[in-house]
Order: structure tokens, then sequence, then C-alpha cells
């Protein structure tokens, strides 16, 4: 009989021990460096926009222009934060008239959303503030090209790759020269 007992007693540990095997793993695999030291990178998320689908923006955002470069960011943000010198580059291609460039920030930290814009060389009147949580966004810094009926023609979402960047500085510039 102390067999037994002995031998529930192995058992109800080893589930233990297993459950919380489980539980840290799964845990440990949420942490992006856990997964970056495995070699498995980020968990990728599903795009938040993709071009061609309409954006689900107000049309006083994408205006007239025949294009509009939204630039979606948040002033506390590590990652725009990084972004800063390519907005900045970004943002300076424009020398034309055919593109609208605006900065898209939540309501909160109106001054602190000013300076971030004005960094980037946007100025106070093309700064929209508004209730991000109504958008698709998923993650800033989020840049979106938008053309005048409301779609997307592209978009790049947290920190692009050089490649990524290179193309949407090649399109600004191309549309800004074009007028």
């Amino acid at each position: 009989m102390k067999l037994d007992l002995v031998i529930g007693r192995l058992g109800v540990a080893v589930a233990v021990v297993c459950a919380t095997a489980v539980t840290v793993t799964a845990v440990a695999m949420a942490m992006p460096s856990v997964r970056t030291s495995l070699g498995l990178g980020p968990t990728p998320l599903k795009p938040s926009y993709v071009a061609g689908q309409p954006v689900d923006l107000s049309s006083d955002v994408f205006g007239q222009a025949s294009q509009t470069l939204a630039i979606f960011f948040r002033s506390d943000c590590g990652a725009c934060e990084r972004m800063k010198p390519y907005l900045t580059r970004l943002v300076a291609r424009n020398t034309g008239t055919t593109l609208r460039v605006v900065a898209v920030t939540g309501v909160a930290n109106s001054s602190d959303s000013l300076a971030f814009a004005k960094a980037i060389g946007v100025d106070e009147s093309r700064l929209i503030t508004m209730d991000l949580s109504k958008l698709r966004l998923q993650r800033v810094p989020t840049i979106l090209l938008i053309d005048r009926s409301g779609r997307i023609e592209n978009a790049l979402e947290g920190i692009p790759s050089a490649q990524d960047e290179e193309s949407l500085l090649r399109k600004v510039t191309a549309l800004s020269q074009s007028h």
C-alpha cells in the first residue's frame, strides 16, 4: 500500500513538473529575445494594411492630393525614434505638389507629438491627431502611400528592411518630381 502511495505521489510530481515546463516554454517562446537566440526571429504579425485595399481613414486625411504619404507614429515609441533619420529623408524627398505628407498620431502627448513631427520635417498644419484604436493599425511606425480614391499603394509597418525603405524613397522621389 505504501508503494501505491509513493507511485501516486511520484505521478503527481511528474505531472506538475511537465506542466511547469510547458508553461515556462510557452512564456519563453513569446519573448522576442528568446525567439531570436533560438534563431526563430519575432512572431510575425499579419499586416495591418496591404496595397490595393481601401484605407480606413476619413477622406480629410488624404484629401485632394494625387497621393498622400501618411506617417503613423507615437512620440514615446522607440521604433519610431530609430526611424527618425529615414522619416526625415522620406519627408525631405517631397519637393513637388502632387504628394501630401501628413504625420498621424494619437491624441495624447500633443506637445511631444508636435516636436516629433517637426523633427522629421512635418509642420503643425500637417500633424493629424486622432483615435488610432479605431483603425486597423497594429504597430507604429506605419507609413502608407494612399491614392486620391483612398486606396493603399504602398505600406510599411514597423522597422522595414533596407530594400523596402529604398523602394518607398524612390516612389516618393518620383512622385515629387512628376509635378
